[in-house]
């Protein structure tokens, strides 16, 4: 057992899944990545492969590991550097983190790992400034702006309360900078944003979490239609959330300005 748990650590510091998925249990469980568990390996490892692609130096050290009969405590080093998208969208902090952790693995009956638990499972974004997105209601931000950015417009709404408010009063590119009430009006936001012009630019650079509410704050450029400038204006976002459902939406920008940007190599 010794070695299959030093050989899954090996793994994950590597960045090879396969190994991983080859120790574990079919019902292999990951309390560790993030606050609801995963179930299964392969939905694990995509956690894991977001955590390489944050900090590609990523070393996990394991320092000991005590077996009692079918469990086993181990206690582990983690080292690396920020120079990834902190969960694909937030910019790099550029720190670096040390974190004593102690695991608890178990097995099953035939030696496969059957659940990974993390007794300090959020000191990663604690040490590089991240500490909102330990917030459970950030993660539903998360989802939403990546399918808003797929334009998977249909994931957006399925996040949002039957009764959503949706406040754009203050964007100054849609026809109707109004409150849209409903899913039903949330769609219609949308639509105006699509015949409005194209998003160039929709980078959130900084995110805060207190309860049941986030702010977010991002860099935008847009071309309106008919336009041949880009304008770029800085935008806040504040998302409320009750029982896990979007309740209200508030935009608020700065005065746009002509864009000096280029499309990057």
């Amino acid at each position: 057992m010794n070695k299959n748990v030093a050989l899954l650590y090996e793994s994950l510091s590597k960045g090879d899944y396969e190994i991983f998925k080859k120790l574990c249990a079919p019902a292999f469980i990951d309390y560790s990545a993030t606050q609801s568990p995963f179930k299964s390996s392969d939905s694990t490892t995509h956690s894991y492969k977001t955590y390489n692609e944050m900090f590609p130096d990523l070393n996990i050290k394991v320092n000991s590991i005590t077996i009692d009969g079918k469990r086993a405590l181990v206690e582990t080093t983690t080292t690396g550097t920020n120079t990834g998208k902190v969960l694909g969208f937030l910019p790099p902090s550029g720190k670096k983190v040390i974190i004593n952790n102690i695991d608890v693995i178990t097995f099953d009956a035939g030696g496969k790992i059957l659940s990974r638990l993390s007794t300090n499972p959020n000191e990663i974004f604690r040490q590089i400034g991240y500490s909102a997105v330990i917030n459970s209601n950030t993660l539903l931000v998360l989802g939403i702006y990546n399918n808003f950015m797929k334009r998977n417009i249909v994931g957006v709404l399925d996040a949002c309360d039957e009764n959503i408010a949706w406040d754009v009063r203050d964007n100054p590119f849609i026809k109707d900078p109004i409150i849209f009430k409903g899913k039903s009006g949330v769609t219609k936001f949308f639509e105006q944003v699509a015949s409005s012009g194209q998003v160039i630019k929709f980078e959130p650079v900084k995110y805060f979490a207190d309860g049941d509410d986030v702010l977010l704050l991002l860099d935008t450029i847009f071309k309106p239609t008919g336009s041949t400038q880009n304008m770029e204006s800085e935008y806040a976002h504040r998302f409320t959330f009750k029982d896990d459902k979007l309740i209200n939406f508030k935009q608020y920008t700065t005065k746009p300005r002509i864009a000096n940007w280029q499309i990057p190599n």
